[in-house]
């Protein structure tokens, strides 16, 4: 479920929800809005569309698989095959989106269910985006909240 409002951190202090122009990120928010939806809606295409050609991918799954960061188009529509491949479905719930300029901090949830074991998978994440010249040019997630805000803080 998509959460409505936008979230800005001015300053770093305190979260203000703004729906207006005044949030320097927003573009970058919609643009990461933009892309769970591609990936909601199972529309690699489109998601491929929003992202730079050297895009580094580096999902949740890598660390509950051992799986390395993909590198480029050709390598996240390879990660997106192992997906289907692999599990039943994977979809990202992203519930409360921060503006940090060039970057966007998304927390909410993983869910899903593997092809592979039993059980499902549902766990909390906290995604990254980096985005550059409008292109996600990164996206990192996260198990931990608090690693995520290190990743925010740290410099290109």
């Amino acid at each position: 479920m998509w959460a409505l409002g936008f979230f800005c951190v001015p300053g770093g202090t305190g979260m203000v929800l703004r729906e207006s122009s005044g949030c320097m990120g927003r573009d970058s928010v919609d643009l990461v809005r933009r892309a769970y939806l591609a990936w909601q809606e199972g529309d690699l295409e489109a998601l491929i569309s929003l992202l730079d050609p050297q895009v580094t991918w580096s999902p949740v799954l890598r660390f509950l698989e051992g799986r390395r960061a993909a590198v480029g188009h050709r390598a996240v529509r390879r990660w997106f095959r192992w997906i289907r491949i692999t599990y039943r479905s994977v979809e990202p719930l992203p519930q409360h989106f921060e503006d940090h300029g060039h970057r966007v901090l998304v927390l909410g949830r993983l869910v899903g269910g593997s092809r592979l074991t039993e059980g499902d998978l549902d766990v909390a994440v906290a995604w990254v985006w980096t985005v550059r010249r409008e292109r996600i040019t990164a996206m990192q997630a996260f198990r931990e909240e608090r690693a995520a805000r290190q990743a925010i803080r740290a410099p290109d």
